[in-house]
């Protein structure tokens, strides 16, 4: 599309025609040297973009041109903006889409001062086109009959959005806003991308925007770095966009702040995924005031029965002929370290933790997946991803309910993986009960009341289920659980991203799991691995199902196993209050004094004074007192009594009277090594650096 000469001549004559004074240019105006400085345009890129001087109430204003009207702003004390609209309002469209030259990659920004950097920026290289209103999340009709018509007329290899992404909020809007543009393009048969640019924190924590980076000096050396780190918009990408935004519609609805009518409710219901519906279907029932069973009666339909499986569960065919465990395990190893950055041992576990989820049934231990970081952008959304990917059956999402997971594994017996874990389990005792109860065959049910008459219903948790989160997970689920840290990767890491693309390449690698699970399942019913001495029993039960199908897949794999079982139990067991504190009073009565008794007082002084503990943190900062160590003993058996020392007589603790409990909870220091277990269990091992107490049998 050609810039129109007579575009801001135009624009003038609407301008005067309502009464306003006339657009001057002044190289020299305060004004231009403000946005300059804060805003880092130039006065030929204003001239150039049709903007100019006008004086309005008393003040002088810079001038914006759109296609129905004019848009001025100016600066209070060389700081605070104000906006103020002169002449029409804004249209709905585009700013600068008359000034496209039919350049092959179109930048669309997030405002009309965003669009005329890029372009001040990249000198012309590239079309630039800036939103007149802000992102809400979605196209008006206008602004994608206008970019239609845009992309229609020119032949675009590329386009990028730089929307506004330094929160979740924003982000989430410049997702959806993305998808839409993905939608709209792809009517006027576009065959290039389309890609998010989030710059915030990619080159510095400071820089959040375009006009940051221009402020660096440097703007043409990091836009590459900012462009290929770019999220990829696809079909699969922009379909779940708008279905987010369709939940985001009906939950508007709930919330009272948008009405919609009956049948456009139902609709939508209509739409969702078994476990997004069984959230909603009880407030939606209650909203419209109607029985729950009604409700499911209404928005049963063939396509939607709760009872078929959603998309996300179809599975390609088994393989035709016969496939080696050793191979798929190879690969799935390959896979891992390609996209990740994390020890082999990590690796190791996350492919036999793949490979179990197609012979599931075979076992009668189900072991999940826990994957921990530290801090956000540690890479635990690309393992998500890549899970998703290649194991059996996945649903996938980032909260659910205790209800959601039972009806869900009842129905299809999918792989869970399920993402932002620490956002809603830690005080969700419900959840945390249902996924607990799934790790033993035989315990995996819970009883509900379903239906209007109340009936008890037994429904399954028996399935894998593989949960992220930042920080530990919950005490009882990390019981039960293979846990892999996930660290951010440095500068020198190297790694492929993983993207949305590859997730078809790996359909013939699913497909041959499928048939290495059909072939394989009887044998590992009745397979039975060597486990370690030094994992404690729960350990033991959790890492059987995984070391039985390295038993079976072939002698090098067995052998990664087992190191790599080591290697990720060398973890504290001994994680709670009641433990730590056993573990410093054995430190503390080891002292000669206390070898016999020590008074309460006297305890409590020691224990308060070791460094980096928790307990001198306990009462405000005033330290453990008598009646809370009373209180975490309790639960082990152990209570004060008089004591006698000298003449004095208080109340203390005798030393033998933690022995029981000692023994029973706390690490047993043997002269015995993962390296010797290693050694001893599989001939010619690499040795292992770290060594392993052996833990005492609960």
């Amino acid at each position: 599309m050609k810039a129109n000469s007579s575009f801001w001549t135009d624009e003038l004559k609407q301008f005067q025609r309502k009464g306003r004074q006339r657009i001057r240019k002044e190289p020299n105006n305060p004004l231009l040297r403000i946005a300059a400085k804060y805003d880092c345009l130039e006065p030929e890129t204003l001239y150039k973009n049709g903007c100019g001087i006008v004086e309005a109430r008393g003040k002088e204003w810079l001038t914006f041109p759109y296609p129905t009207g004019c848009q001025v702003y100016g600066r209070v004390n060389d700081s605070k903006i104000i906006w103020a609209y002169k002449g029409s309002k804004p249209s709905k469209t585009f700013f600068g889409i008359r000034q496209t030259k039919g350049c092959s990659t179109l930048f669309i920004a997030k405002s009309p001062r965003e669009c005329m950097l890029l372009d001040q920026m990249m000198g012309g290289s590239v079309d630039v086109i800036g939103l007149c209103t802000e992102v809400k999340g979605s196209l008006t009709s206008a602004q994608k009959q206008a970019l239609m018509d845009l992309v229609s007329e020119n032949n675009y290899s590329e386009i990028f959005l730089f929307l506004s992404c330094d929160n979740d909020t924003s982000k989430k809007n410049a997702l959806r806003f993305s998808g839409f543009v993905y939608s709209a393009v792809n009517e006027v048969q576009f065959s290039g991308s389309v890609k998010l640019v989030d710059i915030s924190g990619i080159i510095d924590k400071s820089i959040r925007d375009i006009t940051d980076l221009v402020r660096t000096g440097e703007p043409i050396d990091d836009i590459g770095c900012i462009l290929n780190a770019a999220i990829t918009v696809d079909s699969t990408k922009a379909e779940e966009i708008q279905y987010e935004s369709k939940i985001g519609l009906l939950n508007s609805w709930l919330e009272d702040k948008r009405d919609l009518d009956v049948r456009t409710v139902i609709s939508i219901l209509k739409e969702l995924d078994p476990i997004d519906y069984e959230r909603v279907r009880s407030r939606v029932s209650r909203k419209l005031d109607v029985r729950v069973s009604v409700l499911d009666k209404e928005t049963k339909s063939e396509e939607t029965d709760l009872s078929n499986a959603p998309q996300g569960f179809d599975m390609p065919e088994p393989w035709p002929e016969t496939v080696e465990g050793k191979y798929l395990y190879s690969e799935l190893v390959d896979i891992f370290r390609k996209h990740i950055i994390f020890p082999h041992h990590s690796a190791v576990a996350c492919a036999l933790w793949v490979m179990h989820t197609y012979v599931h049934e075979a076992f009668q231990i189900s072991p999940i997946l826990g994957i921990t970081s530290p801090e956000k952008r540690c890479g635990k959304t690309t393992l998500l991803s890549l899970l998703e990917a290649v194991v059996y059956k996945p649903a996938v999402g980032a909260s659910f309910t205790a209800a959601a997971i039972y009806r869900v594994i009842e129905k299809h017996r999918p792989t869970l993986i399920i993402d932002e874990a620490d956002t809603f389990l830690n005080d969700n005792m419900d959840l945390r009960g249902v996924i607990n109860s799934g790790h033993t065959k035989r315990m995996a049910f819970v009883c509900r009341c379903t239906g209007d008459n109340h009936e008890p219903t037994m429904f399954s948790t028996w399935a894998p289920k593989a949960l992220a989160c930042i920080g530990e997970l919950p005490g009882t689920i990390s019981d039960r659980s293979i846990e892999v840290i996930m660290h951010r990767k440095t500068s020198s890491d190297k790694v492929e991203r993983f993207r949305q693309k590859n997730v078809s390449e790996l359909s013939s690698l699913r497909s041959k799991l499928i048939r290495w699970g059909q072939d394989n399942i009887d044998t590992l019913e009745v397979t039975e691995p060597d486990i370690p001495e030094s994992l404690s029993d729960r350990l033991a039960d959790t890492w059987e199902p995984l070391l039985a199908i390295a038993k079976v897949t072939g002698e090098d794999c067995y052998k990664e196993a087992r190191e790599a079982t080591l290697k990720l139990s060398v973890k504290d067991e001994a994680n709670t209050k009641g433990t730590e504190l056993l573990s410093d009073i054995q430190n503390i009565l080891k002292k000669q004094k206390y070898s016999d008794s020590i008074f309460t007082k006297d305890l409590t002084v020691e224990l308060n004074d070791l460094e980096e503990r928790p307990w001198s943190e306990f009462n405000n900062g005033k330290g453990l007192s008598s009646r809370n160590l009373a209180k975490l003993l309790k639960p082990f058996g152990i209570k004060s009594k008089d004591i006698r020392s000298g003449t004095d007589v208080k109340k203390g603790y005798e030393a033998n009277s933690f022995t029981d409990a000692f023994n029973r909870y706390l690490r047993v220091e043997k002269a015995t090594s993962a390296t010797l277990l290693l050694d001893n269990d599989l001939p010619d091992s690499s040795p292992a650096t770290t060594t392993e107490a052996v833990a005492g049998k609960d």
